[in-house]
């Protein structure tokens, strides 16, 4: 039996490498933005020094190879979080609160593997990493319903939100047999799991390109170009297009002379209800005609446009204009104020002053 074992362990960790290495390739050979490279090439990397680091024989290989997998198998829950947040969070910016997390997973984890602090500091490391993921798939779910690429949608669900329970339960196992070995069965089943999750992934990328599954590209900007004079008559525009057309008018004038970015907590749902579409329809206006990627990006840029004009004509406390363009509290109004404007309300009152 244990020979057997063996030997399925072997195969599926060779098979599971090769499908790794396979996604590298692609990820390298992409049309995605570097970030979106580096990141999710670190968490495949850590992936692949995992399937080295949970080798029976690992001990034995030399300093220089069992260091640096062990870094990355160490950081994979981490390196997924990034990921995650680099791929599905269009604001996402780079913080020392991310490099001080992922440095104290770190330590803590090449303490746990150095026996120093004993049971107690493998366990907190495993709650830490525990904690992660959590937070990877709070990432991956978060933003789903005003998402507005379709197909990253999808991503995020079904791909990304698998990958993230998955190794959430890697994780619970790995807590749970804290103070001694799992049984072979069950390593043999988590490689055939890893397997099972590359090889989906195979399967999407051979259907489309990762940078059009993510719409990395830019989207067109909306309208038609002008027809020829002489065929101007001869070529009505498609019932389809004078459709998506008269939405987007739709929406122009709600967002407009409307102002219905100012209703507090407005979903995209609820204001496809007002404009008489589908979300659907309303999404596909937003991302393919408008170029937004995200509902609450469209969002804040029409509340931060007026609140930035109010700030300069009238004297009115900020937090009276946050309330009044549709911000519930001043802290989420602060942060889309600067992000879009890269100053504080305050400071950019002050500097237009």
């Amino acid at each position: 039996m244990d020979v057997t074992l063996a030997s399925i362990d072997l195969l599926l960790r060779g098979a599971a490498a090769a499908l790794l290495l396979f996604h590298l390739a692609l990820i390298f050979g992409s049309r995605l933005p570097g970030p979106h490279r580096w990141a999710m090439a670190a968490f495949v990397a850590s992936v692949l020094a995992y399937l080295l680091c949970s080798r029976p024989d690992f001990s034995s290989f030399p300093w220089a190879i069992k260091l640096p997998a062990l870094a990355l198998c160490l950081m994979s829950a981490p390196l997924l979080w990034v990921a995650m947040q680099v791929v599905f969070d269009d604001e996402f910016a780079w913080t020392a609160r991310i490099s001080g997390l992922m440095a104290l997973a770190l330590a803590l984890g090449m303490l746990a593997v150095a026996g120093v602090g004993g049971l107690a500091v493998g366990i907190g490391h495993k709650i830490l990493l525990i904690g992660i993921a959590v937070a990877a798939l709070w990432t991956i779910l978060k933003d789903w319903r005003s998402d507005l690429v379709s197909s990253r949608r999808l991503l995020r669900l079904w791909v990304a939100g698998g990958m993230g329970v998955y190794v959430l339960l890697v994780l619970a196992f790995e807590l749970l047999f804290a103070t001694g070995a799992p049984p072979r069965w069950l390593e043999v089943l988590n490689l055939a799991g890893i397997v099972g999750l590359t090889g989906m992934l195979a399967v999407v990328n051979a259907r489309h390109p990762l940078h059009e599954w993510l719409g990395s590209a830019a989207p067109p900007a909306y309208g038609v170009p002008a027809p020829n004079p002489a065929a101007q008559d001869l070529t009505p525009p498609p019932p389809a297009l004078d459709r998506k057309a008269a939405l987007r008018d739709r929406l122009l004038n709600a967002m407009g002379s409307q102002r219905a970015y100012s209703r507090e907590g407005l979903t995209l749902a609820q204001l496809a209800e007002q404009l008489e579409a589908t979300p659907v329809q309303l999404r596909e206006v937003i991302n393919q005609n408008l170029g937004y990627r995200n509902f609450n990006d469209f969002l804040h840029h029409y509340r931060v446009d007026e609140a930035g004009q109010r700030l300069l004509a009238q004297d009115l406390p900020i937090l009276s204009i946050a309330l009044d363009v549709g911000y519930g509290s001043i802290g989420p109004f602060n942060r889309a104020f600067k992000h879009i404007k890269g100053v504080t309300p305050s400071e950019f009152r002050a500097q237009k002053k």
